[in-house]
């Protein structure tokens, strides 16, 4: 049968596709057919397909320029010749023109079938990749063939021995997307010429980024800025510029966050160097830790070392995570968390491997226990921690992330050390940096180390500096001024981060700042808000019900509170419940104030099981305790409940404002009614809201 009208496909030489694979370093077909899924981003390895090749049995064109993808060679070099010769020698025999009619034939034919398949493998890839990588050229330039004259004569002829075939393979067009390379780059100038293509929107990173390339002897960078240069082919532009390599910048935003990656190519080779995700903000600054990072990917690419392995093989789990990082940045809801922790699963279905998602997911569990399943939450956070350190522990995140868990288990110190084990002094990553503040708030919160508080304060101004709507950043320094007393410099903080970033948690604070000064009304204002803007989270209802609580509306701050606790049943935090609960002993409804401050007490043990040396909880427990016998009629004050609030007085400094209020309303019980009055007056100082306190107005008259 005339072969160009054969309708089953095209068949593979066994003996060419052994010696190719053996040359790209596959053991067996099971490896090559893993490979394949891993490229391609699919779930089950093709191994069907791998031995139907193998038999020599024909398949599609398509199909088989799978194969000679994954095995880095052009689909034509393994085809199955009529005449059982090796494919080069019949290019041979047809260059020479001393075959006859038939040979020719069949070498036209194969052209034919080659361009086809290389159409097909270009279609292939874009479908599955086309977010992080250009499709593969379909040619190699033979005007850049004079820059790699060692390769020269395997280019333009062939060798039907199997040794020269497996050398052939050896210098052949290797796909290495997502693969790390090692085909150093030689140029008889001892300068390697490179090409920079970046879009419009990155030329602050790329000018930067050419500044750092050509500190270096052995390289000379330039930026493409012709009309449409980004656009175009890497082929194309290595003939145009008549440069050794290309490197092409790329960026796709996902909110506040923008994805970056740097893939280089040369006539032989592509390869993806880099990919991260930073602040918009910071790739405006010039993204200096990308750069950084890409410069010492370029150096080990041109020099044949082997390039570090990138963060994800799928372009899919790319897409998710970046979106997940998006959603974790903004959430505070329980739907918000969820939806953040669903993206970032679909990270790992597409790569169980990927580290950053394994981490994401531990942080997003670690703040989603603020909200509800507290205990599960964390254990399912450890789990994802100890995993994302399986596979990547030196890596930032991972330790940021680690240290968030370690800080929601009250273990402080601890999460500093996690996090500056890893991490250099001179890092400048706003999400990491922001972490690190907030593990040394949380160090002075209980160690009152002034130390302490000084480097959160220097740590969130960095990452300010990086990402200046970084909101956790923002109220990491706004609590922490709050923590240290300054309670004028926290609103200030709350307000100018309000005009900036409209977040329910900044916008939250600037209302409890507000309310610390008496400025109800303006308050109320902030509350509403928060409700306008955030009407799925319970914050805004909450807070509204405490300025209500403060102007004696009881059954209005009972509605609001009750509000936030249908907004969110589950929620884990104990004040939210006791602070319904003093409202209904307010409004003298002490079966309600009962229910709900043994929901409080019953969250403070809780706490204790998960981090059991906090003094907080601890003061908490104590105190919902004496609220409960109180409603019960059985508080008895002996000399062990006074010795407790005693004890509670020599480390107040451990305990915040509202805490010691607590505490000063504790003293009045205990007998202890001047040490009550003094610490009353101390922290009506710092927040004049409290000479309103209906909880201590019942026991004496307001502090002056």
């Amino acid at each position: 049968m005339d072969a160009r009208k054969r309708k089953r496909g095209i068949r593979a030489s066994r003996e060419k596709l052994e010696a190719a694979m053996l040359n790209a370093g596959f053991d067996t077909q099971t490896d090559l057919a893993k490979y394949i899924a891993i490229n391609e981003g699919i779930d089950k390895p093709p191994k069907d397909l791998v031995n139907k090749v193998f038999r020599e049995q024909a398949v599609s064109t398509h199909n088989l320029a799978r194969i000679a993808n994954a095995l880095g060679i052009s689909a034509h070099t393994i085809y199955l010749a009529r005449d059982d010769k090796e494919f080069e020698a019949v290019v041979q025999v047809q260059q020479s023109q001393s075959a006859d009619e038939n040979t020719q034939h069949n070498v036209a034919e194969s052209r034919a079938i080659e361009h086809d398949s290389e159409i097909q493998t270009d279609n292939h890839k874009a479908s599955e990749c086309q977010e992080t990588e250009p499709t593969q050229a379909s040619f190699k330039p033979k005007g850049l063939m004079h820059e790699y004259p060692h390769k020269k004569s395997f280019i333009y002829f062939a060798f039907v021995s199997l040794f020269a075939f497996a050398a052939y393979g050896l210098l052949s067009y290797q796909s290495s997307t997502f693969e790390n390379t090692s085909t150093k780059i030689e140029s008889p100038l001892g300068v390697v010429r490179l090409i920079v293509q970046a879009p419009n929107s990155m030329k602050v990173a790329a000018d930067k980024l050419m500044q750092l390339l050509n500190t270096h002897e052995n390289i000379t960078a330039v930026l493409a800025s012709s009309p449409n240069s980004y656009d175009m082919d890497a082929q194309e532009a290595l003939l145009k510029w008549q440069a050794h390599a290309v490197l092409k910048l790329a960026q796709t935003h996902y909110g506040n966050y923008t994805r970056i990656e740097a893939m280089i190519d040369t006539s032989q080779d592509h390869a993806v160097l880099h990919q991260s995700i930073l602040h918009q903000s910071e790739v405006a600054l010039g993204a200096r830790p990308a750069n950084v990072k890409i410069v010492q990917q370029v150096l080990k690419f041109i020099n044949g070392q082997a390039t570090d392995t990138i963060d994800s093989v799928s372009a899919a789990s790319h897409t998710y995570f970046a979106k997940g990082k998006n959603a974790l940045f903004l959430s505070h809801s329980a739907d918000a968390y969820q939806n953040a922790i669903t993206l970032f699963e679909r990270a790992i279905l597409e790569d169980e491997s990927y580290a950053l998602a394994y981490a994401e997911l531990c942080r997003a569990f670690a703040r989603y226990s603020w909200i509800q399943n507290e205990s599960e939450s964390l254990e399912k956070a450890a789990v994802y921690c100890n995993k994302a350190e399986q596979l990547s522990p030196d890596v930032p995140s991972v330790a940021t992330a680690r240290a968030e868990l370690l800080i929601h288990t009250g273990e402080a110190l601890k999460a500093v050390n996690a996090i500056e084990t890893v991490i250099m002094p001179n890092l400048e990553d706003a999400d990491s940096l922001s972490t690190w503040a907030g593990a040394y708030l949380a160090l002075y919160n209980q160690s009152s180390n002034s130390k302490d508080a000084d480097r959160a304060e220097q740590l969130a101004l960095k990452a300010l500096r990086l990402a200046p709507q970084h909101w956790h950043a923002i109220n990491t320094l706004g609590n922490l001024y709050f923590a240290r007393g300054e309670t004028s410099k926290a609103k200030e903080q709350f307000a100018a981060a309000s005009k900036v970033v409209k977040h329910e948690i900044i916008l939250a604070n600037l209302g409890t700042l507000q309310m610390c000064f008496g400025e109800l009304e303006n308050a109320l204002r902030t509350y509403h808000d928060v409700i306008d803007n955030f009407q799925n989270d319970y914050i805004g209802y909450e807070n509204l019900g405490s300025v209500y609580f403060y102007q004696k509306r009881y059954e209005q701050a009972a509605e609001q509170k009750l509000f936030a606790i249908q907004k969110q049943p589950e929620i884990a935090i104990h004040q939210v419940w006791g602070s319904l609960g003093e409202v209904y002993l307010r409004m003298g409804s002490s079966e309600e104030a009962l229910r709900y401050y043994t929901e409080a007490l019953v969250l403070t043990e809780r706490d204790q099981l998960i981090q059991d040396a906090s003094v907080s909880i601890g003061f908490y427990k104590f105190y919902y305790q004496t609220k409960i016998k109180q409603i019960n009629h059985s508080l008895t004050i002996t000399n062990n409940f006074v010795d407790k609030v005693n004890g509670f007085f020599n480390q107040k400094k451990h305990l915040g404002l509202k805490e010691r209020s607590h505490l000063a309303w504790l003293a009045y019980k205990a007998g202890e009614g001047e040490k009550g009055q003094i610490l009353w007056q101390e922290i009506s100082q710092v927040c004049p809201i409290y000479k309103r306190s209906p909880e201590l107005l019942a026991q004496l008259a307001p502090p002056t």
